[in-house]
């Protein structure tokens, strides 16, 4: 099947997750997932095996959450089968090729039209309107929120290059899909948080961690 790396040594490491990282197809949860993966990669074997529930206490995520990043990271970034079945965990190889994740897309833009035409129609636009609804709203709370101000003066104080706009778009969809019920701007404030600070780590990870200790 041709899915054979060579060793993933640490620029190779380090090129894949610059890429994967500017990757904005792709919801900023399922980059963190991305990079959690490949933390657990082998220089010599180019695999790793961590457990969704491993994969979702790294992130701090729910494993629902980490189970969504992984199947949109799957055939476009990481080839992933279960390599021993009875264990319940997959097997996670890095796509170093582009060329192969471009066609890996192809195949995943395919396979989501295919599952959406099949699924419950009348159910799935309710859910839809849902996500939409609660996704504007939060869209809407953070033009006008304390809390996506102080984000946005905090990555500017640490001098990390964030699209807070960005940052806000991808948390109102995570979000949407993860709590399904009515606006609650105290809940969606306590989520940002956690979700910024996420953010936050990882920017600091990949710039060296250079910046200002946050206070």
């Amino acid at each position: 099947m041709g899915t054979k790396n060579p060793p993933f040594g640490v620029a190779v490491q380090g090129q894949f997750r610059r890429e994967l990282m500017a990757d904005t197809t792709l919801l900023m949860s399922a980059r963190l997932i991305g990079v959690a993966i490949l933390n657990h990669v082998g220089a010599s074997s180019g695999k790793a095996w961590p457990s969704m529930k491993t994969l979702a206490k790294q992130v701090g995520c729910s494993t629902r959450n980490a189970q969504r990043g992984v199947s949109s990271l799957r055939d476009r970034w990481f080839w992933i089968h279960r390599d021993y079945p009875r264990c319940g965990v997959n097997s996670y190889t890095p796509i170093i090729s582009a060329e192969k994740r471009k066609h890996g897309t192809a195949l995943s833009a395919a396979g989501d039209g295919l599952v959406s035409t099949n699924a419950t129609a009348v159910s799935s636009k309710l859910l839809t309107e849902q996500f939409n609804e609660l996704r504007r709203q939060i869209i809407a709370w953070a033009e006008h929120s304390r809390a996506a101000l102080k984000a946005r003066e905090l990555f500017e104080c640490e001098k990390l290059k964030i699209d807070v706009d960005r940052l806000v778009e991808d948390f109102a969809s995570e979000y949407s899909h993860e709590v399904i019920g009515p606006f609650c701007a105290e809940q969606v404030e306590v989520a940002w948080a956690e979700y910024v600070l996420r953010a936050l780590s990882l920017a600091r990870t990949l710039s060296g961690g250079h910046g200002p200790a946050g206070g």
